[in-house]
């Protein structure tokens, strides 16, 4: 799957995700009523908050880890004084 075809499946899982958020508020607004949709969107403000910030900083973590994992694994790799070629690296090996 090139990138085109990675943008148009994650654009479709998008809009799946999206019209299935909007389906259960029906529902549950009928349940609810408007004094528990005030109280359930007030929480869930406060929700979307909670995990923005509790999320930011993990893909920039993870990655700084894992360049640091490949830069230690590129810097034990020495090559021999005979050698006239870079030797092959196994980044799945761990």
């Amino acid at each position: 799957m090139g990138f085109l075809g990675g943008a148009a499946l994650l654009t479709a899982a998008v809009a799946v995700s999206k019209l299935l958020g909007a389906l259960y508020k029906i529902p549950l607004g009928n349940l609810l009523g408007s004094r528990g949709m005030g109280c359930f969107q007030a929480a869930y403000n406060v929700y979307g908050v909670l995990l923005t910030l509790s999320t930011a900083g993990l893909p920039l973590a993870m990655s700084r880890l894992i360049a640091q994992s490949r830069q230690v694994t590129i810097a034990s790799c020495r090559l021999p004084s005979n050698a006239t070629k870079p030797p092959a690296v196994d980044w799945n090996a761990h």
